[in-house]
């Protein structure tokens, strides 16, 4: 039997050919999403590390502006470290690093129940509750006074050093560096310290 042309079926190009992705381009697809979001997700976990230990070096330097604004000519307000000086103290959310003092000039001695006291006004210092979770290494000197012409008595005018590791090897550390005369901190910063021994680079230190 013979067929009439016009009755003899054509395919269309491409007819018979599947255009969906094969099992190994979904997979390939699949997996460049994951490293992208890995790498997102490193990145702002990143980020929020570092925007925390910035805020816990701010909120430290605020806390020792409050006990030199609170010295008065009769009582002087003096911070005490809580771990040993020297060497990186661990430390975690919440626990107190600082504590405060307040040393009464001899001639208010016999008024000592009326004369101010620095803890009247300010508390312990304490590592924020909203830190990240973690420990927190600190090297500080044992004390700091602040007298009534607003300078600053150090143990030891070193700087205050506050370490997070994030890595075996790998520290975000930001660093309080005192000015004796002027009573204040400059905050510096160093996110690629290699171990606690590291300190902040000299170019990055800022007044608070």
């Amino acid at each position: 039997m013979n067929w009439h042309p016009d009755c003899r079926m054509r395919l269309r190009p491409g007819h018979g050919q599947s255009s969906a992705f094969s099992i190994l381009e979904l997979i390939i697809v699949v997996g460049l999403v994951g490293v992208v979001a890995a790498i997102g997700i490193s990145q702002a976990n990143r980020s929020l590390q570092r925007s925390k230990v910035n805020e816990i070096a701010l909120e430290l330097a605020g806390w020792f502006e409050s006990l030199k604004t609170n010295t008065t000519v009769d009582v002087s307000c003096q911070a005490t470290f809580r771990g040993t000086p020297g060497q990186t103290t661990a430390f975690s959310s919440g626990t107190i690093l600082y504590t405060i003092e307040s040393n009464r000039q001899a001639n208010t001695e016999a008024l000592a129940d009326k004369a101010p006291s620095c803890t009247n006004y300010i508390q312990s210092f304490r590592l924020g509750l909203s830190a990240i979770s973690g420990t927190f290494l600190i090297d500080s000197p044992q004390s700091f006074q602040f007298t009534r012409r607003g300078t600053l008595i150090a143990a030891d005018a070193k700087d205050i050093r506050i370490f997070f590791q994030i890595a075996p090897n790998s520290f975000l550390l930001r660093c309080l560096r005192p000015s004796l005369l002027l009573g204040s901190f400059r905050i510096g910063s160093n996110s690629a310290a290699a171990d606690t021994n590291a300190t902040c680079d000299e170019a990055s230190f800022r007044a608070f």
